[in-house]
This record gives structure tokens, sequence and C-alpha cells, in this order.
């Protein structure tokens, strides 16, 4: 499977798994290196045979939230740049710094717009996160495409694949495995990385258990876990 942990969906990752960003950017400055910009994205896989990358997600007051970014836009240029997919956006950004003023064009609705951006830093990230209160569950997760998700045996319009299990968190208490497909959370169905966010993060806010739908060796599951 092509590597997709760029931009903002390696943030989606952390987002599960509790991960600090503003740890990471503290320790990007200890050892001399260039800071990273943010962007606070949540983003899908390539748009299958078509340039751009779609935005699954917007992390709320990041450095894209203020730029009125929305969720399903799709990015096709930035600071002048075409962005062809995934990777394309990534080196955009690892040559970008935080407080750079960037142009990023992207398609809405059929038309094309312009935001001028102030890009954020991994600091900036890790304020959001905590704005966010952290879902801890315990994985890290990749965007999936329709043929992958049928040839697993599930829904080719829904599920978000477990990349890693954090060892000692409620996934690994739970029971989910790296390589299972996550459907639906109590009842409601996940058809990307942004609505599982979404849907942690309600559950995280009043605690208690949540039923986590999942596909494994083309049969679904249901797995019970509890959240902090």
């Amino acid at each position: 499977m092509r590597k997709t942990w760029l931009v903002g969906m390696a943030m989606a990752a952390v987002l599960v798994a509790g991960w600090s960003a503003s740890s990471e950017a503290k320790d990007e400055t200890e050892r001399g290196e260039h800071p990273r910009a943010f962007l606070g994205v949540f983003l899908s896989g390539d748009r299958e045979g078509e340039t751009g990358v779609r935005v699954d997600g917007i992390l709320r007051d990041s450095a894209a939230d203020r730029a009125r970014m929305e969720e399903g836009d799709v990015i096709v240029s930035f600071d002048g740049r075409s962005v062809e997919d995934l990777e394309d956006l990534g080196e955009r950004l690892r040559s970008a710094s935080p407080e750079d003023r960037v142009a990023i064009e992207v398609l809405r609705d059929g038309r094309r717009q312009t935001f001028d951006v102030t890009l954020g830093s991994r600091a900036d990230a890790g304020e959001a996160l905590r704005g966010m209160g952290r879902p801890k569950l315990g994985v890290q997760v990749v965007p999936t495409t329709p043929e992958l998700r049928e040839h697993m045996g599930g829904d080719m319009d829904r599920g978000v694949l477990v990349g890693k299990v954090i060892p000692d968190t409620p996934a690994e208490r739970a029971g989910l495995a790296t390589g299972d497909l996550i459907t639906a959370v109590n009842g409601k169905s996940v058809h990307n990385v942004a609505g599982l966010m979404a849907a942690l993060r309600n559950k995280a806010m009043v605690g208690g258990s949540l039923d986590l739908e999942i596909v494994r060796d083309h049969r679904t599951m249901h797995l019970e876990a509890t959240l902090p």
C-alpha cells in the first residue's frame, strides 16, 4: 500500500494515539532542525486518476480553519505550484516554514478559489489537539480506497484501516489489531478518518464504553473499547 503519512494524515494518526505535537516541535528546535509548517487538515488518499488532494476534515483553530478552508475542498495548488497528489503537498509543506504566507488554490463545488493562508507550527498543532480533548483510543490509522475496502470484505464507501495498535491502550485491550477495518462506532458508519475523529471526540466527552464495528478476514465483528 502506498505510504500516506503526509501532512494532515500524519496528524490524524497521532490524534487517535494521543501524541503530543508540541513536544515534537520542541525536539525539532533542540536538534537544530528546520521547523515544520502545519496546515491542519485531514487528507484522504489520491483522487483515482484526478489531480489534487481532497480535504476530509479541518482541525479547529488551525491555519486552514482560520483561512476558511472547508471539508470537501480539493487542494490543487500550493504557493503557485501545482499539487498532483499527497506526495506533492507533503513536499510543499516540508519546504515551507511556520508563519509563511502562502496562496492555496482549491476546487470547491466545481469552482476554483484561492485562500491566503498563514501557516502554523507543530506547537500550534499541540494547542489545537488540547482544545479537542484528544481521544486516546490508541491506534494509528491510514486512509483507504473503495477497492481496498471491498477487497478486505467491507463496503466500498466506508471504513478506516488500522495501521498500528499502541500497547497498553483501550484499542489493545479491546482486541483491535493491525489490518482491521473500522467501519462504525456505536452504530454510526465511519466513512473516513475525520469521521472516526468526530465519533471518538463525541464519546470522549461522556466517557464509558463504545462499540467498534470492524471487518477482519472478510468477517464483520464487534469489539468494546472504553476511553479514558
